[in-house]
């Protein structure tokens, strides 16, 4: 699940474009993108379990102008059709437990919506962990990683991220299709 690839980045040199997002509510009914069942579901779920709006604020870079060529990064993950993002946890905000829908990914790459059982993702830490950082994938909790760690996981992982610290989490998303 872990994999080390040598950090080409230089997170001072990145330009991120941040567009707040929630786990609650997270798209308008206009949206492109089609919010799924799978979503509303697990919205449901944060409700029931009393999460807060608020207390899942997170922030997604689409647009981002980087200081590094993909294809470098690419060449370490075994598929095809390869997107990233970036996603960026404030400090005392968290990402409840989820599977992801992988919407972006599908209608980026048009790849046929009964493929979407091969796509896998990676993220890939832009900095070193600090105390109050945790990713959680499946039963493995993840913390005290360096720049560069990357994490894999299928399609149906359920998952999570949290940041009781205080400085902001920053991680790369890959997804791909195996």
């Amino acid at each position: 699940m872990i994999k080390e690839i040598p950090v080409i980045w230089d997170t001072t040199k990145i330009k991120f474009n941040w567009e707040l997002h929630y786990c609650i509510d997270p798209y308008p009914k206009d949206d492109p993108w089609k919010t799924t069942d799978l979503v509303l579901e697990q919205e449901n779920y944060y409700k029931s379990w009393g999460i807060k709006k608020e207390s899942t604020e997170h922030y997604h870079s689409f647009d981002t102008e980087l200081d590094f060529k993909t294809a470098e990064l690419f060449k370490y993950f075994n598929g095809d059709n390869h997107t990233l993002n970036f996603m960026m946890i404030p400090p005392g905000m968290t990402i409840p437990w989820h599977r992801d829908t992988y919407s972006y990914y599908i209608n980026t790459t048009k790849i046929p919506l009964e493929d979407s059982t091969q796509v896998h993702r990676s993220v890939i830490m832009m900095q070193d962990w600090t105390v109050g950082q945790v990713i959680q994938i499946e039963d493995t909790v993840l913390t005290k990683w360096n720049a560069g760690h990357t994490y894999t996981w299928p399609h149906n992982a359920w998952h999570g991220a949290a940041n009781f610290g205080p400085d902001p989490m920053i991680f790369m998303q890959v997804n791909f299709k195996k």
